[in-house]
């Protein structure tokens, strides 16, 4: 994700935003799967965490095939119109791809704070699936005048929202050589970790120093 200038900076808990200038969309960013659907919310299988997939996880076979064109006319490599392509059939393909997503990023991130020991590993320990709200989002978001956003938390009152969007390519319109993809699963893991550090004390002043979905062994609180 570095490799693309991705920007971090807080709000509440934490926020992962896309270092994109403003004047880069005269219109609203793509929605590459397109809106969002009206659906209740699920519970992931393993660890029940609660979330909603915007209707993400049916079939989208002819947004998939605009938004390929689009890339393609707009001469985005053909390698990362195939990476999109690749991303954005998996997710829309499994029901229950969102859900076990989730699933496997809380374990990948509990595991990393278990293995750090001391708060960290006692806040993954104390800290229940339950406390998390996943909502997937349908493109990328302004949050502030120039910072676009892929990935958020919140904690409110102990709980942590948190915001993912599907999959989207940065870079369409300002500079399509240097494109690249943003996924679900890349932005839910980071969020994860930020929610699991901002539980355990955690609020870093600098946005470069955010846990996300590194290791917290090397962090001093």
């Amino acid at each position: 994700m570095l490799q693309h200038q991705f920007g971090r900076t807080a709000t509440m808990a934490a926020v992962f935003t896309l270092g994109i200038a403003a004047h880069a969309y005269g219109q609203q960013p793509r929605m590459m799967l397109g809106p969002p659907n009206e659906v209740p919310d699920r519970f992931s299988t393993r660890y029940n965490i609660q979330y909603n997939d915007g209707g993400f996880s049916d079939p989208h076979p002819n947004n998939i095939k605009k938004s390929t064109r689009y890339l393609a006319y707009n001469g985005v490599p053909q390698n990362i119109v195939g990476k999109f392509s690749t991303f954005a059939h998996t997710m829309t393909a499994n029901p229950d791809w969102f859900g076990d997503t989730i699933d496997t990023a809380w374990e990948r991130r509990r595991t990393d704070f278990i293995g750090c020991g001391g708060a960290w590993a006692q806040t993954a320990v104390n800290t229940s699936p339950s406390s998390l709200h996943i909502t997937v989002q349908p493109t990328i978001w302004q949050f502030s005048p120039g910072n676009w956003a892929a990935g958020q938390t919140n904690n409110i009152s102990g709980q942590h929202y948190i915001k993912a969007v599907n999959v989207y390519v940065s870079g369409v319109t300002s500079n399509p050589a240097t494109a690249d993809t943003v996924d679900f699963a890349s932005m839910v893991e980071w969020e994860i970790g930020n929610a699991l550090a901002d539980a355990a004390g955690y609020h870093p002043a600098n946005p470069s120093h955010e846990v996300g979905s590194q290791s917290p062994c090397a962090v001093v609180k």
